[in-house]
Parts: structure tokens; C-alpha cells; sequence
């Protein structure tokens, strides 16, 4: 149907960013319940989920195919909506996958307006709002990756500050404790206001799970 747009999709698959179900829920707005429910319902390409330890997902093809059924609930049938995932899949997403992977990771408005609208036959689908919504969140997201890290050479893989041993869980709870900023940023000159925002957005897309681990000091 799309060959040239099928072709660019198989080269850039290899590079995509595979996140957890609580990254999508917040890209989208929506819950994990409801990520899930689109791969048990057999919604979602099977190419944007993959399940190693558990459900992993494209954070871009999966962030739309969400948007899309969400927003297409009340207008269309289930099989109607998985083709209007299927037909965004083919004709948009290698578009907006390319602007993802860019330098910088920036999605560009024009580009959200390109890839927002698309045709089924004699139904036009135009999903500009929340297609821009989803875009700003998703950049958020980008600038948490940058900012946190989880290597598990690093105090066993707790999530840190990126370039350091300071476990976001100690920063935040230090923060709460109402330490003032300046007197954080003595102990760790690198640190900034927006690092401790992307640190707070990590933690609440990263819930623990299972039975609390005790934390690691940094040395």
C-alpha cells in the first residue's frame, strides 16, 4: 500500500525506544489499564510491544495508536480503529519516528500538523490537539532520559542523576525534606532545577513495584 514508507519503517525499527507501560499512560494521559488493554484486545501492531521480563513498547507508535483508539472511541467500532491505528502506522509513522530520533530529540510543530491527519476511505480522521499534547509530553519525556539514568554498573541500576552516584530517590527525598536548593547544589555543583524536576517526573513514571528496596547511599 505504502512501499517506500514500509521500506523506511523496517530501517528505522531497529532504533526505536522501548518503554515501559507507565511511559505511554503518561505521554498519553491515559492509564497503564488501558496501554494493556490495546494489546490484549489485539489493537496494537505487534511491532510497537515486545515482552522480555515484561510488556515493553515503541514509546512513539504505541504514544498514537493510544491517542487514536482513545480519541476514536465513541466514533467507530474496535476493527474500525485498529485500521485507523494500521493506516497512521503506514502512512505516518516512520515521519514522526525521524523527527524523534533527530539531534536534540525535538518534535516540531509542523511536523505534529503533518502527521495528524489521514484518510479511511471516505472518513477523514484529523487528530491535530491531542496529537500536540501527546508530542509536548512525549518531549518530556526525552529530557528525563537525558537526566536519569539506570546502568546496572552504577549502585546495581538504581536510577541516578546522568554522570553521577546520586540516586534520584535520595535527591527527591532530600528535597522534601525542604532543604533549600543552594545548599543541594553545595554538595553536587552539577545539579540544576530542571534535573530535579526531570528526577520527580522519572519517579512518578517509574513506580516501584513489588516490596520497597532499600536504597543505596552514594559514595
Amino acid at each position: 500500500m505504502f512501499p517506500k514508507t514500509r521500506k523506511h519503517f523496517l530501517m528505522t525499527n531497529s532504533e526505536i525506544a522501548w518503554s515501559p507501560s507507565s511511559e505511554v499512560a503518561f505521554v498519553t494521559q491515559t492509564s497503564e489499564s488501558e496501554v494493556d488493554r490495546l494489546v490484549d484486545d489485539g489493537m496494537l501492531p505487534s511491532r510497537f510491544c515486545k515482552r522480555s521480563q515484561r510488556r515493553e513498547f515503541d514509546l512513539v507508535g504505541t504514544s498514537v495508536s493510544v491517542t487514536i483508539n482513545h480519541d476514536l472511541k465513541h466514533l467507530l467500532t474496535r476493527n474500525a480503529r485498529k485500521v485507523a491505528i494500521e493506516t497512521w502506522m503506514e502512512s505516518h509513522y516512520s515521519v514522526l519516528l525521524a523527527e524523534y530520533q533527530l539531534p536534540g530529540k525535538t518534535i516540531s510543530d509542523d511536523v505534529v500538523t503533518a502527521v495528524s491527519s489521514f484518510d479511511m476511505g471516505t472518513l477523514s480522521v484529523n487528530l491535530e490537539d491531542s496529537m500536540g499534547r501527546m508530542a509536548n509530553r512525549l518531549k518530556k519525556i526525552l529530557q528525563v532520559h537525558e537526566t536519569v539514568i539506570c546502568d546496572p554498573e552504577i549502585l546495581g541500576g538504581l536510577p541516578v542523576i546522568r554522570g553521577s552516584r546520586l540516586p534520584i530517590e535520595s535527591l527527591l527525598a532530600t528535597v522534601d525534606e525542604g532543604v533549600p536548593f543552594d545548599i543541594i547544589q553545595d554538595d553536587y555543583p552539577f545539579l540544576t532545577p530542571e534535573m530535579i524536576e526531570h528526577a520527580r517526573l522519572y519517579q512518578q513514571t517509574h513506580p516501584r513495584r513489588g516490596r520497597p528496596r532499600r536504597s543505596e547511599q552514594p559514595e
